[in-house]
């Protein structure tokens, strides 16, 4: 089973997390049989290991994060890669997939374009 871990930066401010968990409660009412969490980097949590860890207890034998960021930085080239290594150390018999960041996307491309055009 293919499990999915939503994977955000993170703030001391929770007004912060409130797309994020929106995101998370939508795409759970419109998927319920998708197994799907959210993590943080840092300062929320869950973090990264407790999201992975419900996805392992939903007995997933493939996850793919999905980074919610515009670009990818250093924490996507660093930390999300350190990170993920670890739990495939923890986790040897999950399949870990990395996706492209979500401002890489051609949807979110056209999203965005289509954002500015509304306010031209």
């Amino acid at each position: 089973m293919r499990g999915i871990l939503l994977f955000a930066h993170g703030s001391r401010d929770p007004e912060w997390a409130k797309p994020f968990d929106r995101l998370l409660a939508t795409t759970r009412n419109t998927h319920p049989e998708l197994p799907l969490s959210l993590a943080y980097l840092e300062k929320m949590q869950p973090d990264f290991f407790q999201g992975a860890e419900y996805l392992v207890q939903a007995q997933c034998t493939t996850i793919t994060i999905l980074p919610l960021f515009l670009a990818r930085g250093g924490h996507l080239k660093h930390d999300l890669n350190h990170l993920q290594h670890e739990a495939e150390e923890r986790w040897p018999n999950i399949n870990w997939i990395t996706a492209a960041c979500i401002g890489d996307s051609t949807f979110m491309q056209a999203a965005m374009v289509n954002w500015i055009h509304t306010h031209s």
